[in-house]
């Protein structure tokens, strides 16, 4: 694998199929080149323990694909809400939680 594919949201076939790769589902243009930004390692380890704990939300996942970025973990929240249970759902509110600006400020 070359450097820098090995990234969790950036494998081939993590996207359902109607969702083309490269292009961004909310405006559905190809997304910027920016660097990604990288998380927290207690946020990587958290949202590695709920793609174990609900494996039927990440069919798609290569096992060689991490989590590193903080375009994984948003990923991890879009395909708990979308193909989990009440409890996924309640695990990706928290996760997105962590997310974001205020939370970071708090920590």
């Amino acid at each position: 694998m070359s450097p820098g594919t090995d990234s969790f949201a950036r494998l081939p076939g993590n996207r359902p199929p109607y969702i083309l790769p490269g292009v961004n589902r909310a405006t559905d243009t190809a997304p910027s080149a920016s660097a990604p930004t990288p998380v927290s390692p207690e946020l990587i380890a958290r949202a590695w323990e709920l793609v174990r704990q609900f494996p039927e939300c990440f069919w798609f996942r290569y096992p060689e694909a991490r989590i590193r970025y903080r375009e994984d973990v948003r990923l991890v929240v879009e395909h708990l809400r979308e193909y989990g249970d009440r409890r996924a759902w309640r695990a990706a509110q928290e996760l997105h939680q962590c997310l974001s600006p205020r939370s970071r400020e708090m920590s």
